[in-house]
């Protein structure tokens, strides 16, 4: 389970890279301060998730990773969350209006995705909830980035 959200996020982070080339562009064009922000925030956001999803390990420690994973579950998809909602922030910021179609239905479904998972601790969820989190997110890049 760890495996696979460490995979997502350095997926998020891959992807993340390639929209801010886009979206420094546009800002860059558009010279727009407020997306500029948006962009950072949301960045920022996005690295907390990837930082909170492994424990810092020393040499002679022992590590639980299903143990960290339930204790530092609630600020991981508290971090999910806010980089949607943060991504929705910076396509308002760009384009003046919130994602639309199949980017704005996405947005909800990732939402969702991470309050439900922030709220629910039983394991059976959380194991189903990554590979099939992983398989949406692909689903994501590959039905709205397909067309670029």
């Amino acid at each position: 389970m760890t495996v696979i959200l460490v995979a997502s996020s350095t997926g998020i982070q891959r992807q993340r890279n390639y929209l801010s080339e886009c979206v420094r562009e546009k800002a860059r064009l558009s010279s727009s301060f407020a997306a500029a922000s948006w962009l950072g925030v949301w960045a920022i956001s996005v690295y907390m998730a990837t930082a909170v999803v492994l424990p810092d390990i020393t040499a002679d420690s022992i590590v639980d990773l299903r143990e960290h994973y339930f204790a530092h579950r609630s600020w991981f998809f508290g971090f999910m969350l806010s980089g949607v909602v943060f991504s929705a922030a910076k396509e308002f910021a760009l384009t003046g209006h919130l994602p639309c179609r199949l980017n704005g239905e996405f947005h909800v479904i990732f939402a969702l995705t991470a309050i439900l998972a922030a709220l629910i601790r039983r394991e059976w969820f959380h194991e189903l909830l990554a590979p099939v989190f992983a398989a949406l997110f692909l689903l994501y890049i590959t039905l709205l980035f397909g067309r670029l």
